[in-house]
């Protein structure tokens, strides 16, 4: 326990490091987000073969050098707020890159946003050196994910999960007017034989670069939603339990006259009998 811990601890301090780096180094480079842009037009279709199999996916020199401030593969971060995850994203999904981030796979868009973009965005869960994506199954419709790229920030509304087997990879293309990030890691949790497969869309940014307040999710759709009719169901059982009440209280003062009124006849029956008794007396 204590060891799975403390390398935890280490390696989440050093993707801290790494981010932080990144953000200090992160002044106007608009030429290399250009250099991104031009590289996304060129993709027609995407080139995906499984984040983590396939190590012999021949990459060239050009896609290496793209965002590639620091000459350390980095070429940005993603911000995950619901589980709690900051993560460096390098070039590649190699086995030495997974081990300190997450990937992205060369072959797709750069995740710098644009219409007619995808870009694919793998990370490991399960392992003891640090969380990685390992939480990423908690992920609903409607979560918000961030991705910072040099001074640049996009924000994606998870619109679908789905699970498929490795070399299924029909989910993740281009769609002409759409832009899309989809993150990869493998499921079932430490089995490992399918991908659990988390796109999101983008969406509008507010001026403080958090979400737009006005765009109402899919999860809070439905929790609103919820809240109403749970709201329209108490009323009614409020209501049936009074009803209920009422009508078993009222045969109770029917009850209570009838017993008076017995009271009543048995009270003259006896004056009438004492009478008599008297007269038979007389």
């Amino acid at each position: 326990m204590f060891v799975p811990s403390y390398m935890n601890n280490k390696n989440s301090k050093e993707i801290d490091k790494a981010i932080q780096n990144y953000k200090n180094n992160s002044v106007d480079n608009s030429y290399l987000l250009k250099e991104a842009e031009d590289y996304n037009k060129k993709l027609t279709n995407l080139d995906v073969v499984d984040s983590f199999i396939d190590e012999n996916f021949k990459v060239d020199d050009s896609y290496l050098k793209i965002l590639n401030l620091d000459k350390d593969g980095m070429m940005g971060y993603i911000e995950i707020p619901k589980i709690g995850v900051k993560l460096p994203i390098y070039h590649t999904t190699n086995s030495d890159v997974m081990e300190k981030g997450a990937g992205h796979q060369a072959g797709t868009s750069f995740p710098i946003g644009g219409k007619g973009t995808h870009a694919v965005i793998a990370a490991h869960r399960g392992l003891p050196s640090s969380k990685l994506f390992t939480d990423l199954g908690l992920l609903r419709k409607g979560d918000v994910f961030y991705i910072h790229v040099l001074n640049k920030k996009v924000a994606y509304e998870v619109d679908k999960i789905k699970t498929v087997k490795p070399t299924d990879t029909k989910d993740i293309k281009l769609y002409k007017d759409k832009d899309y990030v989809t993150l990869v890691t493998c499921t079932p949790y430490s089995i490992n034989t399918h991908r659990l497969l988390v796109r999101g869309e983008r969406i509008p940014l507010t001026g403080n670069g958090r979400v737009d307040k006005k765009v109402i999710s899919h999860v809070d759709l439905v929790f609103y939603t919820s809240v109403v009719i749970s709201l329209i169901l108490l009323s009614i059982f409020i209501y049936l339990m009074m009803k209920k009440r009422k009508k078993k209280i009222k045969p109770r003062k029917k009850k209570t006259k009838n017993i008076q009124k017995i009271k009543k006849k048995v009270e003259v029956l006896d004056t009438k009998k004492s009478i008599k008794d008297d007269e038979d007396v007389i």
